[in-house]
Protein backbone atom coordinates (compact mmCIF):
# COMPACT_ATOMS: atom_id res chain seq x y z
CA UNK A 1 0.00 0.00 0.00
CA UNK A 2 0.88 3.74 -0.04
CA UNK A 3 2.36 5.18 2.90
CA UNK A 4 0.22 7.42 4.67
CA UNK A 5 1.37 10.99 4.86
CA UNK A 6 2.31 12.56 8.77
CA UNK A 7 4.42 15.04 10.32
CA UNK A 8 7.48 14.49 12.80
CA UNK A 9 9.51 16.07 14.65
CA UNK A 10 13.10 15.03 16.64
CA UNK A 11 15.69 16.60 18.56
CA UNK A 12 19.51 16.32 18.56
CA UNK A 13 21.16 17.07 21.72
CA UNK A 14 24.61 17.76 19.83
CA UNK A 15 28.18 19.04 21.47
CA UNK A 16 27.69 22.44 20.19
CA UNK A 17 23.79 22.74 21.05
CA UNK A 18 20.40 21.49 20.28
CA UNK A 19 19.42 20.88 17.27
CA UNK A 20 14.95 20.56 16.75
CA UNK A 21 13.82 19.14 13.10
CA UNK A 22 10.51 18.91 11.69
CA UNK A 23 9.46 16.70 8.85
CA UNK A 24 6.23 16.97 6.66
CA UNK A 25 5.96 13.68 4.60
CA UNK A 26 3.69 12.62 1.76
CA UNK A 27 2.85 9.55 0.03
CA UNK A 28 6.99 8.78 1.24
CA UNK A 29 8.18 11.60 0.11
CA UNK A 30 9.88 14.72 2.52
CA UNK A 31 7.87 17.72 1.57
CA UNK A 32 8.99 20.18 4.12
CA UNK A 33 12.16 20.04 6.30
CA UNK A 34 13.02 22.57 9.15
CA UNK A 35 15.96 22.73 12.00
CA UNK A 36 15.51 25.31 14.31
CA UNK A 37 17.64 25.64 17.84
CA UNK A 38 20.78 26.98 19.30
CA UNK A 39 23.49 24.57 16.89
CA UNK A 40 26.61 26.31 15.20
CA UNK A 41 27.44 25.66 12.06
CA UNK A 42 29.34 27.84 9.51
CA UNK A 43 26.62 27.20 6.52
CA UNK A 44 23.03 28.12 6.71
CA UNK A 45 21.17 25.01 7.50
CA UNK A 46 18.17 25.87 5.12
CA UNK A 47 20.47 24.17 2.07
CA UNK A 48 20.07 20.79 3.68
CA UNK A 49 15.69 21.50 4.27
CA UNK A 50 16.74 22.12 0.80
CA UNK A 51 18.32 18.77 0.01
CA UNK A 52 16.22 16.88 1.48
CA UNK A 53 12.55 17.98 0.28
CA UNK A 54 11.95 15.97 -2.60
CA UNK A 55 13.58 12.60 -1.05
CA UNK A 56 12.20 9.51 -0.19
CA UNK A 57 11.72 9.33 3.86
CA UNK A 58 14.17 6.37 3.51
CA UNK A 59 17.99 5.65 4.78
CA UNK A 60 19.24 5.31 1.10
CA UNK A 61 17.12 7.87 -0.10
CA UNK A 62 18.33 10.58 2.82
CA UNK A 63 22.25 9.32 2.49
CA UNK A 64 21.57 9.58 -1.57
CA UNK A 65 20.49 13.38 -0.68
CA UNK A 66 23.41 14.74 1.71
CA UNK A 67 26.25 13.21 -0.40
CA UNK A 68 29.30 15.43 -1.17
CA UNK A 69 27.80 17.74 1.57
CA UNK A 70 29.58 17.78 5.13
CA UNK A 71 27.07 17.45 7.99
CA UNK A 72 28.94 19.41 10.52
CA UNK A 73 29.17 22.32 8.15
CA UNK A 74 26.11 22.74 9.33
CA UNK A 75 25.27 21.53 12.61
CA UNK A 76 28.58 21.27 14.46
CA UNK A 77 30.17 18.04 15.72
CA UNK A 78 27.54 15.71 13.83
CA UNK A 79 27.73 12.83 11.68
CA UNK A 80 25.72 12.09 8.71
CA UNK A 81 25.21 8.81 10.58
CA UNK A 82 23.86 10.49 13.48
CA UNK A 83 21.67 12.75 11.43
CA UNK A 84 20.35 10.36 9.37
CA UNK A 85 19.52 8.15 12.14
CA UNK A 86 17.88 11.07 14.24
CA UNK A 87 15.37 11.98 11.06
CA UNK A 88 14.75 8.20 10.96
CA UNK A 89 13.67 7.65 14.37
CA UNK A 90 11.55 10.87 14.70
CA UNK A 91 8.15 10.68 16.07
Amino acid sequence: GQSPDFTCTGEILGEAGILDFGLSVSAGIIQKAGFYGDFFGIRPAEEVSALLEGAAYDRPALEQALEGIDISDYFFKLTKEQFVDSLLNAV
